[in-house]
């Protein structure tokens, strides 16, 4: 997991604001943060994830459903096409500059570098996300001898 705020926020000058007709300047672009999630080696296959967002947002993390209302698995989205993930799995946020991620009542688990977030009865507690720290969404679950899930790792 990698994030940090957009370009525009910290590293380019300040753009020159226009101003309204009543001569005060006009309000600054919106803040945006993006969290970039990648697998490791063990994970289940996905394409690299960049979700962005402002910080007024939460961003669902979950798996592809059967239902025609529910998102797709993309590189901008938190849909993952994983079968040990529930369908509304975790959420994600950033306050006070600080990403953070709860679970919400998962079957298979969030886990943070090997920590479970939570015991699946209950959302869990707000956690804050540290750069390159591992996400872990559900776990191996053996269905029968021939057929095994893994991990969905970010």
């Amino acid at each position: 997991m990698d994030w940090s705020p957009a370009k525009s926020e910290s590293s380019l000058p300040s753009p020159v604001r226009s101003r309204s007709r009543s001569g005060s300047p006009s309000p600054p672009p919106p803040k945006t943060i993006t969290i970039n999630l990648f697998p490791l080696t063990d994970s289940i296959e996905f394409a690299p994830k960049h979700l962005s967002f402002s910080p007024d947002q939460e961003i669902k993390v979950g798996r592809v459903s059967g239902s025609r209302n529910q998102k797709e698995a993309k590189a901008d989205n938190g849909v993952f096409s994983c079968d040990v993930m529930s369908r509304e799995h975790a959420l994600l946020k950033e306050e006070n500059g600080k990403i953070l991620i709860k679970d919400l009542k998962s079957t298979h688990g969030t886990f943070v570098n090997n920590v479970r977030l939570g015991d699946g009865t209950v959302e869990s507690d707000w956690r804050v996300l540290n750069h390159r720290d591992i996400i872990t969404f559900g776990h191996s679950v053996r269905r029968n001898q021939s057929k095994s899930y893994t991990y969905c790792l970010s």
